[in-house]
């Protein structure tokens, strides 16, 4: 090879340059040397059916797609966790891709109303809300940054919960336990605290704090920076990238909250962790034996399968929440196939529960005591085991796509 042509070679990426104009060379040229491997593998004369089976990529995001490899024949081998129609692409060897590292998130470095604004829009995406109101932002919220009204499958009033932020690089425990009090002061009780940290908590900070909270017979979570980093990226990656990359999210609740609305997934990951999280509720953890109220169970069936297919979610008073991108939103066939085996699952647990109620397997107590209204049924054990064991598949089917699902019957 000419010592001209080898320079020439290098650096357009390792891969060759056909038909290109002065012009089109130019541009080449102030490209990246991945953007400009992915941008000449473009005008490549591949067959025809092979060009029909790569889907269309935006060279912008070149460096993360693709990886030019030099050697003798210029070839382009694209990484294993490209999407499917590339690794079933004829002719195309498959190659890893390099390990990347995700460097962690120093949230203690922003501003506590920015993490303020991350925590109450993390909230509203990934969990079930009747209502979720933002204090902090009006000062005087007597120890209740977020206060919010959480669906509740065992609990017609739904479930309180006070959400705390503290941006600090080590959470002092005598201010969590002076928030705990102020908000069990407070005209609204809550029945479970919330506090999500910016930074680091040590295990006597958080034995200390639950400790508190347990003498005061109030439910208490504790997050450290890092597992509030792990719920993000599972469930709201899009938001994540957002603050990091220094955009602000708007000052209004109600604008935030159409953002969060309106904000689409980022990846199939972000995807699956929010339809995952559709599952992690009572009416799938609960023994059938403990169920506090089957009319609420079926209520919970129905949720679960409309937003599974749909995307859509609602409280139990009819109120629709910000909706979630739905299982035909994901770009993956075989997780589109799973979610579609999970919300058959569930279908097929409804549709079990509507005949056992027919036949008089589960027996409604009005019947005997005459209050059309009574929540309380009569069970046998062979339907109980039944019940539980049709609910146990579904999680275990979710977990098979969502390894980091640990939902599973029982309390453990």
């Amino acid at each position: 090879m000419r010592p001209d042509a080898r320079a020439e070679e290098e650096r357009d990426g390792g891969l060759e340059v056909v038909g290109r104009s002065d012009r089109d060379l130019l541009a080449l040229q102030r490209l990246t040397p991945v953007s400009r491997g992915l941008t000449a593998l473009a005008s490549l004369p591949l067959a025809a059916p092979l060009r029909e089976e790569l889907p269309q990529v935006d060279p912008s995001a070149a460096a993360t797609l693709a990886i030019p490899v030099t050697g003798s024949r210029h070839r382009f081998e694209p990484p294993a966790r490209l999407c499917s129609p590339f690794r079933r692409a004829r002719g195309i060897s498959q190659r890893a891709m390099p390990a990347t590292q995700t460097n962690p998130v120093h949230f203690e470095d922003f501003s506590a109303i920015a993490f303020e604004r991350l925590v109450f829009a993390f909230h509203l995406r990934a969990e079930h809300w009747r209502s979720l109101d933002w204090y902090g932002q009006v000062g005087s919220d007597l120890g209740r940054d977020i206060l919010g009204v959480r669906d509740d499958d065992a609990a017609s009033g739904g479930e309180v919960v006070c959400i705390q932020c503290a941006n600090h690089r080590i959470l002092p425990a005598k201010k969590a336990i002076r928030d705990s009090d102020k908000a069990l002061s407070s005209p609204t009780t809550p029945t479970r605290m919330r506090f999500v940290c910016g930074g680091n908590v040590s295990a006597k900070t958080r034995d200390r704090i639950l400790k508190h909270a347990m003498a005061a017979k109030l439910h208490c979570e504790v997050w450290s920076g890092t597992e509030f980093e792990e719920r993000v990226r599972s469930t709201a990656e899009s938001l994540l990238r957002r603050f990091v990359e220094g955009v602000e999210f708007p000052d209004a609740p109600a604008e935030l909250t159409d953002l969060v609305r309106d904000l689409p997934a980022s990846n199939d990951a972000e995807v699956i962790g929010l339809l995952a999280r559709l599952l992690d509720r009572p009416a799938f953890y609960t023994p059938f034996a403990h169920e506090s109220s089957l009319p609420a169970f079926r209520e919970a069936l129905d949720d679960t399968i409309r937003a599974l297919g749909t995307g859509v979610r609602q409280t139990r008073d009819g109120h629709v929440l910000p909706r979630i991108p739905s299982r035909h939103d994901l770009r993956d066939a075989d997780a589109r196939e799973v979610f579609g085996q999970i919300e058959r699952g569930v279908a097929r647990l409804r549709a079990r529960f509507d005949q056992l109620v027919g036949s008089g397997g589960i027996r409604p107590c009005a019947e005997h005591c005459g209050d059309p209204n009574c929540p309380v049924y009569t069970l046998s054990d062979a339907v109980i085991a039944d019940m539980d064991e049709i609910r146990s598949r579904i999680l275990e089917e979710v977990q098979r796509v969502h390894p980091d699902f640990k939902v599973r019957v029982g309390w453990g």
